[in-house]
């Protein structure tokens, strides 16, 4: 009777540890730590819809460009704001082209939801005088001093 006892408990005991060696399959070593196998890939970060507005603020002695817009659906994430082009530096008018993207959703409900990014400009481009934002669907002109750029 003590060694069917005994056995249930080595047969209870490897099937914990099988269940525990099965629970720990979806895990990977990472750089020396352990970290889920299913963490979300890095995004390909696309152009917002569009932009709504773009203003430069001065803010303890940074230059802060905020841009506010609108995506297609929610669920948008890492918002960000890239540097595509300078323009005129040798005129002396130097004109900073930046782009609005971020990473959509894998599945989403279509409905425009407004996001935000910020950028510190400081220091601010030698000449900087004016700053576009690009989206898919329209640009975002402002000069440096904050005030929209004359059409």
């Amino acid at each position: 009777m003590q060694s069917r006892t005994y056995r249930r408990i080595i047969a209870t005991a490897l099937l914990l540890l099988a269940g525990v060696i099965v629970g720990r399959a979806d895990m990977a070593p990472h750089y020396g730590g352990w970290r889920p196998r299913h963490q979300p890939e890095p995004c390909a970060a696309v152009r917002i819809h569009s932009v709504d507005s773009a203003q430069i603020d001065r803010q303890n002695g940074e230059v802060i460009l905020t841009v506010n817009g609108e995506v297609s659906s929610a669920g948008w994430r890492n918002a960000e704001l890239r540097i595509v082009d300078v323009r005129g530096q040798t005129a002396g008018e130097t004109e900073a082209i930046y782009e609005f993207v971020a990473c959509p959703p894998e599945h989403a409900v279509e409905a425009m939801t407004p996001i935000t990014a910020a950028l510190s400009l400081s220091p601010p481009l030698a000449n900087l005088r004016s700053i576009v934002v690009k989206a898919q669907t329209n640009e975002k002109t402002v000069e440096f001093n904050g005030r929209p750029a004359q059409p």
